[in-house]
Order: C-alpha cells, then structure tokens, then sequence
C-alpha cells in the first residue's frame, strides 16, 4: 500500500506565522482616542446628534483581552454537509484522504477479521484484495505530486516566509527531498512489480521496496523535527502578544495576530498527529519483513487519514 503524502500537503494558512512584533509596533503607535472638550466639540448640544457625540457614546471599545478568555457565544451558520463535502473533494489533496479511509478501512476489517478467527477467510481475503485495488489508484495520482515539491525546494524559504528560525527551512528542505527521492522509488517499485522486465529493480523488488521506506521515514523525522520548533516559535509568539493585548486590552490588530498564532498552532499540531500515526508503518515498511501485519498498518493509516480529514474538513 502507499504511504505518506507530498510534505507541501499543508494548507496556505499553515505557511504563513503571524508576525507578532509588527502587531505590538502598531498598537504602540496607534493614537489614543479622548473626548475633546474644544471649541468644535462645544457647537453641538449634549443631548444632539453632532458626529463627536455618536462616536463617543454609541460606539464603545471592545475589550478582546476579556473575548480571549471568555469568547461570545455566536450560532454558526453551516452551509450543508454535501455542499462542503463537495467543495472540499475538489482538492485532489483532500480528496485522497477519503480514498485512504476507504483503503486502508477495508484493509483493517480483513486484517482483524482474519487475526480473529471470524467468518468466511475467502471473504476477509476478497476484501482486503479490493483495499489493495483501490490504494493502487493512489499510485497513479500521486504522480501530480512531484510538481509541489520540485516548486517548494526551489524557493528560498520552503516552510513559509515568516518562519523565523533558519533550522526550520533546512529540516524542511530535507523533508523535501527525502519525499522527492521516495515518491520516485516507490513509483519505480510499483512499476517493477507490473512489468519486472520492462522496470527492473536494481538490488531486488523486497529490498527496493525497504529502501523507498528508508526516504519515507526520513520525511517524516524531518517533518517532526521542523514542527517541533516550529511549535517552540509559536509559543514565543504566542507569550509576546499575550502580554501585549493585556497591555491594551482593545487593540484589534494585537488580538487578530493571536488569533492567527492559535489557528497555525492547531494546524502544526494536527501535522505532529498524523506523522505520530506516519511514523510506525514508515518504520515497518523499510524492513523487508516488516514489523507487524497487514492488518495492523492498516490500522494507523486509516487513524492518519482520519486525523487529515478533522484538520482539514470546512466547519461552515
């Protein structure tokens, strides 16, 4: 079965970190707002409806210091399940999520079955060979993939222009090319499985397929490795406009850029989740035995597809 997907599989949202200390620089030189008892300000009675009287009194600041801590309840208005399912399948990247649900699904059911002892083997095993089907279809589309990460590793900046840390492009890069250099191999295996004298494998089909799983295990020591600071650039950032919405509690711009620094937080966090569940079958797909059975990879790759579809499902 296929494995991980491209290292460019994250959203636009998640590329971007909000940048904390041009919020705090702005909030320090916004001006404060005061009601100015001058001559203009005399010419409208108290009780008219001259403009510093509207301003002042129908429009009171918002304190989103308090909104952090105790957010208003609002009714959220979904649009239908179908219209979102639809919009959202349009992406062949999300698209192949569910087909990672449905293969790898199949291929638990087979495998626990057959574990267990239960029903029909001939049945378990005709099911478990339809998951087989329809992960190799995963194969053909994936193709597509090489284009992102070919255009990721020709920028300067792979992870995002407003990542600070310059350890978090290098282990990104090399995130890259160990996903390049295993997309390439794991093609080349399948291939030689198809047609072994058309495409054959140099060092053998079982050691082929061992070392296109050494690049997938190091694409995804890479990525957790990258999103480990970039989870430790996020926590300063986090603490620094924190501090500078408890200063000013009604500076929208200070609120806004921590709001985005929460929402790239979960984004990194649900990417530390699904290469928790990459990771073992990474491991056991690059030992030419392997670790554990059928039934057991399965396993994890539906709980990664699972955990994509949460990360990335629309709300509304």
């Amino acid at each position: 079965m296929t494995g991980a997907d491209s290292s460019v599989d994250s959203d636009p949202e998640m590329e971007q970190i909000p940048n904390e200390e041009l919020a705090v620089e702005r909030s320090s030189k916004q001006p404060l707002k005061t009601e100015s008892a001058g001559p203009q300000q005399r010419k409208h009675p108290p009780n008219s409806a001259g403009p510093s009287a509207t301003v002042n009194q129908s429009e009171p600041q918002k304190n989103y210091f308090h909104m952090l801590n105790y957010p208003p309840v609002e009714e959220v208005q979904r649009r239908p399940f179908m219209e979102r399912f639809t919009e959202y399948n349009v992406k062949l990247f999300h698209a192949d999520k569910f087909v990672k649900v449905i293969c790898y699904g199949l291929g638990t059911i087979s495998g626990a079955a057959r574990f267990l002892d239960i029903g029909n083997e001939e049945i378990w095993k005709g099911i478990h060979t339809i998951g087989g089907e329809v992960s190799k279809t995963r194969m053909v589309y994936r193709t597509f993939e090489l284009s992102g990460t070919v255009g990721a590793l020709m920028q300067r900046k792979p992870a995002g222009a407003n990542w600070k840390d310059p350890r978090i492009h290098k282990l990104e890069k090399a995130n890259l090319w160990c996903n390049l250099l295993y997309v390439l191999t794991e093609h080349l295996a399948w291939a030689n499985s198809r047609d072994p004298k058309f495409v054959p494998a140099p060092m053998g089909s079982a050691k082929w397929w061992a070392f296109n799983g050494l690049w997938w295990w190091g694409c995804c020591i890479f990525r957790m490795w990258a999103d480990f600071y970039k989870m430790k650039e996020l926590k300063i950032s986090e603490m620094l406009l924190r501090k500078a919405l408890k200063a000013d509690p009604c500076n929208k711009a200070v609120f806004d850029a921590l709001m985005n620094t929460l929402k790239l937080k979960r984004n990194v966090q649900f990417s530390i989740a699904r290469y928790i569940f990459f990771m073992p079958n990474a491991y056991h797909w690059a030992l030419e035995d392997g670790l554990y059975n059928r039934g057991f990879a399965c396993l994890m790759g539906i709980a990664e597809a699972l955990v994509g579809i949460v990360a990335t499902f629309p709300e509304k």
